[in-house]
């Protein structure tokens, strides 16, 4: 009778051990495994005209999980699509709307302001397990003889 307690309890002790075994082995949950350089391209196109003449914003970018790195591409673009005197704590979308909200304003005082652009790409140069590379090509036209 002692041989069969001793059976049945090396059964569970055995079960018990591939169990733990088994479970254990899943060191990371499954949202910090996932490539933490994994992204989507996004993309803002926005074109507003007043007559003839137009506004318009292109912006494309890689959207990446991690929120600071996320937070620095969008506070890059931000920047170069913001005025003088503009906070650069805006939000993207904010300085999109911002962008077509000035070019409406001067419009409204200037009826023959020509049409105004804003477009930027930012692609993923290079891209390695230790080392992520952006380049942010641009290009912003206000109708001015300077930047």
């Amino acid at each position: 009778m002692t041989i069969r307690i001793l059976m049945k309890f090396n059964h569970l002790l055995a079960f018990v051990v591939v169990s733990l075994l088994v479970f254990s082995c899943q060191t990371k949950k499954p949202e910090e495994s996932q490539d933490p350089w994994a992204f989507e391209i996004k993309k803002i196109e926005q074109k507003t005209c007043a007559g003839k003449e137009c506004v318009s914003v292109d912006i494309s970018y890689p959207v990446f999980g991690d929120k600071k790195l996320q937070s620095l591409i969008e506070r890059i673009i931000v920047q170069g699509m913001s005025f003088e005197g503009q906070p650069e704590t805006l939000s993207l979308d904010s300085a999109v709307q911002g962008f077509i909200g000035e070019y409406i304003a001067l419009k409204k005082e200037f009826p023959d302001a020509i049409s105004w652009e804003y477009s930027m790409e930012v692609r993923v140069s290079y891209q390695s397990d230790s080392l992520l590379s952006l380049a942010f090509d641009s290009f912003s036209f206000t109708g001015g003889a300077h930047p």
